[in-house]
C-alpha cells in the first residue's frame, strides 16, 4: 500500500432546524438547533453533539417610509469533529485529536440603501475550545494537526450587497487570542 494512502471512511450527519416567530412588527426571534454527528470506518469513537443558535432583530421604523434599519443580536454554539485527513493522514494527522467546540455572539447593524442594495456593520466575538490547527514545531520536523486549548477571535465586520448584480463585498477586521 502506497504510504500516501488513506484507508479510512468518515461519515458525517448534521439535520438542524430553525423556527422564527415574530410576535410584533418590530420584533423577530429566531432559534434553532442542530445536531452534528461524525462516524468513522475504524476503532475511533464516534463523536456528535447538539448545538443551539438565539437571534433577535428589531426594526425600529417598521410600517414607515424608512423601513430599512435593521438591528440584530445572535448567540450560537458550534461543534466540529476532526476530519478524517486530520486523524490520519501520514506524518501530520493526529488520532488524539479532540473535536473543537465554539460559543459565540454577534451584534449589528443591517441599513437598506435602495431597493437592490444593503450594508451591514457587526461585531463578533467567539471562543473556541480544543480548536484544530496545524500547528509548527518549533524544531526542524514537520507540522502536525493539534488541538489549541482555548482560542478567542473578536472583530468587526462590514459588507456591502448589490442585488441586481448578485454581488457582495465582505471586509472583516480580526483580533485573536488565546492560549495552547
Amino acid at each position: 500500500m502506497d504510504e500516501m494512502t488513506i484507508d479510512k471512511e468518515q461519515s458525517y450527519i448534521a439535520p438542524f432546524a430553525q423556527i422564527e416567530y415574530r410576535p410584533i412588527d418590530y420584533f423577530l426571534v429566531q432559534g434553532g438547533i442542530r445536531h452534528d454527528s461524525y462516524s468513522y470506518s475504524d476503532d475511533t469513537p464516534d463523536k456528535s453533539k447538539t448545538t443551539k443558535k438565539l437571534g433577535v432583530s428589531i426594526f425600529p421604523f417598521v410600517n414607515t417610509y424608512h423601513d430599512w434599519t435593521t438591528l440584530f443580536a445572535v448567540y450560537n454554539e458550534g461543534f466540529r469533529a476532526p476530519l478524517g485527513n486530520e486523524l490520519f493522514y501520514p506524518v501530520v494527522g493526529n488520532p488524539d485529536l479532540k473535536p473543537e467546540e465554539a460559543k459565540g455572539w454577534e451584534v449589528g447593524l443591517k441599513q437598506r440603501l435602495s431597493t437592490w442594495a444593503d450594508i451591514q456593520l457587526s461585531y463578533f466575538s467567539t471562543d473556541y475550545t480544543d480548536q484544530i490547527k496545524v500547528v509548527y514545531p518549533s524544531t526542524p520536523g514537520p507540522p502536525k494537526f493539534q488541538n489549541i486549548a482555548d482560542n478567542t477571535i473578536k472583530g468587526w465586520e462590514a459588507g456591502v450587497q448589490a442585488y441586481p448584480l448578485d454581488l457582495s463585498a465582505v471586509i472583516c477586521f480580526l483580533h485573536g487570542h488565546g492560549a495552547g
